[in-house]
């Protein structure tokens, strides 16, 4: 009452829009400022890429080893003995590296080319990974406040400790299954909008409209008992590793052992899903048989795909970082030309190179999915691509002749 006496209320109204204003305006236009300017580097560093592909390929080799060299350099400047060691390893691995994927570099080349043109013919595939990751968001701000609700629920006493955790861990795990099979949708919808076009577009193929929704169709119906088996390996490994590390005591070895192998467990798991899921947008099969073949696929052609995994990745690690360090800068340059404190502008290009890393990665996901997809359908029938395009049958022929005769006389 004696608040309100002395300052009328209309003042606390004036107080609580101008703080509003000016505490929500800046973290608002840097956010949406940064998605804008990630999406708009992503696509030019991608069209770069496009037009040519072998030369923006040994580019990112070359800056790859440059940073690890400089890193290398300064850590030995810093004297860390250990670390000195490891990053003159690292160093030495990523020039070793190059040596010997300089000679499938074309291979790569032709195929990072023919995804970005896929990319650039059906962008609804952007649709996709964006709302997949907006809707793993959304779920985990629902995840979030059921958590708080459960804290809160403890803390007033309306159920014991026993009930509480048992409803924590649900929560937990449902989490951790729900957000991969929402990523993995996105990764089959993808993949099969790839195959569609490897399979069927073409002057001698059969044109089918709008791909990508009759893919994300089928992995959202047919195939999404696949996904969601596929998805619950990952999610219980993932559930195993939480519940280890929230009971592990301190220098507890055994503990630490255990997660160490549930880590190695989980990457192979993730790596055998992701070739699994592909044969199951590709071809519709079940999740096991899907399994099955894809270990034949990596015991005959498995050096090659992890090749052209490697060197497509580096491609899309160094375009990440090239797109979130130019949101960083230009960040910071025009924070600076608007008058604002050094302190402040540094805090924004922060913010700015992680969500520029953020849209970076969402993109360059679609690139991954289509260059593994290609490489697939190319080691399992390159017979399709030669009756489609013959063109690019050629193409990759010709890119490496070696190992596509071996792919078509196995």
């Amino acid at each position: 009452g004696w608040l309100l006496h002395e300052h009328p209320i209309e003042e606390f109204q004036k107080l609580k829009f101008e703080v509003s204003l000016s505490t929500v305006a800046l973290p608002a236009s840097l956010i949406l400022g940064s998605i804008v300017g990630g999406a708009l580097l992503s696509m030019a560093v991608l069209q770069v890429a496009r037009n040519a592909p072998e030369g923006t390929i040994k580019a990112a080799f070359f800056v790859n080893i440059s940073l690890n060299v400089l890193m290398t350099i300064l850590i030995i400047a810093s004297g860390i003995g250990v670390a000195s060691v490891i990053s003159v390893l690292l160093a030495i691995l990523s020039i070793v590296m190059y040596f010997m994927y300089k000679r499938h570099i074309p291979l790569s080349a032709a195929i990072l080319q023919t995804v970005l043109q896929v990319l650039n013919k059906y962008p609804a595939m952007l649709n996709v990974t964006f709302g997949s990751a907006f809707l793993q968001v959304c779920y985990f701000a629902v995840f979030v406040l059921s958590s708080v609700g459960l804290y809160q629920m403890r803390k007033l006493d309306m159920m014991n400790d026993q009930a509480a955790s048992s409803i924590g861990i649900f929560l937990a795990f449902s989490m951790l299954w729900t957000s991969q099979v929402i990523m993995n949708v996105s990764l089959t919808t993808i993949a099969g909008t790839y195959a569609t076009f490897y399979f069927l577009s073409g002057s001698q193929g059969q044109r089918v409209r709008n791909p990508t929704w009759k893919s994300f169709t089928r992995a959202s119906t047919w195939s999404f008992g696949s996904i969601c088996f596929g998805s619950l390996i990952v999610a219980v490994i993932q559930l195993l590793r939480m519940l280890l590390k929230r009971d592990r005591r301190e220098r507890d070895l055994a503990a630490a052992i255990m997660d160490c192998l549930l880590s190695i467990v989980e990457d192979l798991v993730r790596y055998f899903n992701y070739y699994a899921f592909i044969h199951v947008a590709i071809y519709g099969k079940p999740y096991m048989q899907a399994g099955k073949d894809v270990w034949a696929l990596l015991n005959s052609n498995g050096v090659m795909s992890i090749i052209n995994d490697n060197i497509i990745g580096t491609f899309c690690f160094m375009a990440a970082l090239a797109v979130s360090t130019g949101s960083a800068l230009i960040t910071f340059m025009a924070l600076k030309v608007l008058g604002s404190s050094t302190e402040l502008s540094i805090a924004c290009a922060y913010a700015s190179l992680i969500f520029g890393a953020i849209i970076s990665k969402l993109v360059l996901e679609i690139v991954e999915s289509g260059a593994t997809t290609t490489m697939v359908c190319l080691a399992e029938d390159p017979s399709a691509l030669q009756r489609t395009k013959p063109d690019l049958y050629n193409k990759l022929s010709s890119a490496y002749s070696s190992i596509f005769y071996n792919w078509r006389y196995p």
